[in-house]
């Protein structure tokens, strides 16, 4: 055989033999072939926002998660927490306590998992495109000068195409927490934000819970002492009396105090439902409101702020907030 014709045999059977090897791999390199769903490779968080032991985190702030790849977003969502202040605090210790799930029993694990959702503050998700990233935004602002936690379940998260996620990297029994501190916040005078209903309403359906929203969070049980509901006959009588003296700063120090143990007579009692972040509160009363009454929130005293800023009052008239709502036919 002619010497060129062996050559051009030899490159004809080198050729073949690449094109075999670059079948067989997935790149320009020639590295092998390699298949996830082979090797069992499981998607995992990539990065948390804020960082574990962040502090002076804004109160606005919300939290993003970036996976290493798409995952299912509703498994996420079920088993993504996010707690602050004294209720998360005792559901830590407690937890430290039994020293972690991995030490308990089912039982034991149940019941820190329904604790911890009741103490979850809830909020709203937005992903991208790409489902390998979230940011939660809590629905109340986060209180100042507060340590949160987040956990999440890994053990109950799956990727994008059902598998389970690599949660056992990440602590025992697939679980990972972090915390962060909020930023210390102003001390500042608190301010009335908004009612509902507003001053001046009409038509208020009998059925209306009534609500009160503030700029900071506040000291709750000072807004609740200082916090009276009256209506009809009684506030009409009460209101009378007080315009006979032109308000409250007409009046001598012993007569007031006989105008705040008669609206305290007439108070009308009721039950109070705080937001998360302690700026707003709603206000069902024990009694069933009346139709084409009249009815008064009256907000007066020492109202402060959960820092100690005092409510300024002395720019009001009746020292202090009144709110008048007439409900329904």
């Amino acid at each position: 055989m002619p010497k060129k014709t062996l050559m051009f045999g030899i490159m004809t059977l080198i050729s073949i033999i690449a094109l075999i090897a670059v079948g067989c791999s997935d790149d320009e390199t020639g590295n092998p072939a390699s298949s996830n769903d082979d090797t069992g490779a499981t998607v995992e968080i990539a990065r948390i926002t804020p960082a574990d032991g962040s502090t002076a985190v804004a109160t606005t702030a919300s939290i993003s998660v970036k996976f290493t790849g798409p995952v299912d977003t509703n498994s996420v969502m079920q088993n993504m927490y996010l707690a602050g202040g004294n209720p998360m605090h005792e559901w830590r210790d407690s937890l430290n306590h039994y020293g972690g799930f991995g030490m308990m029993g089912s039982g034991m694990q149940d019941h820190m998992w329904n604790w911890m959702d009741s103490i979850h503050l809830a909020g709203d998700y937005h992903w991208n495109n790409a489902l390998d990233s979230c940011e939660f935004f809590p629905g109340d602002t986060l209180m100042p000068n507060t340590e949160y936690l987040v956990l999440m379940y890994e053990g109950g998260m799956n990727d994008h195409h059902g598998g389970m996620m690599g949660g056992s990297n990440h602590g025992d029994s697939g679980y990972h927490m972090f915390s962060f501190t909020t930023e210390q916040g102003a001390v500042g005078s608190p301010q009335l934000m908004s009612s509902w209903p507003a001053h001046g309403s009409t038509g208020v359906p009998l059925s209306e819970m009534l609500a009160l929203h503030f700029d900071i969070p506040m000291d709750t049980l000072s807004v609740m002492t200082n916090f009276h509901f009256i209506g009809g006959d009684e506030l009409t009588h009460w209101m009378d009396s007080l315009d006979y003296y032109r308000g409250m700063g007409g009046m001598g120090m012993m007569y007031m105090d006989h105008m705040m143990n008669w609206l305290d007579s007439i108070n009308l009692d009721g039950q109070f439902t705080w937001s998360g972040g302690l700026d707003s509160c709603q206000f069902l009363s024990d009694s069933s409101l009346m139709p084409g009454t009249e009815y008064m929130i009256f907000l007066n005293g020492n109202v402060s702020g959960q820092q100690g800023g005092m409510m300024g009052m002395e720019h009001l008239h009746y020292d202090g907030h009144m709110i008048h709502f007439t409900t329904e036919p």
